[in-house]
């Protein structure tokens, strides 16, 4: 048995805290999907940070995160233009 089999089995705690932070992101106008992008969990109150460009010209967007569970964004909480970053807010469970 190799040294790579052997790890593959379980992941360190801390790459298995990052898989969990990392989300996909789906915005739509009208219904209509416009852009598909990735966002990473901050913090605890169901904040994300991803790419504003993916929002340019939505009007709505999911969140769906590591389990498969979608979640629609519940606000923008800011927007940094200079540097393409927004923080988005996802409705609580």
């Amino acid at each position: 048995m190799s040294a790579l089999s052997l790890f593959a089995g379980k992941l360190p705690k801390g790459v298995d805290k990052a898989r969990r932070a990392v989300a996909s992101i789906v915005t739509y106008r009208q219904g209509i999907v416009l852009h598909s992008g990735t966002a990473v969990f901050a913090g605890e109150r169901g904040d994300l940070l991803s790419s504003r460009s993916l929002f340019v010209g939505a009007d709505s967007a999911v969140v769906i995160d590591h389990k498969g569970v979608a979640r629609p964004v519940k606000c923008i909480v800011g927007v940094n233009e200079m540097f393409d970053c927004i923080r988005v807010r996802v409705a609580a469970d």
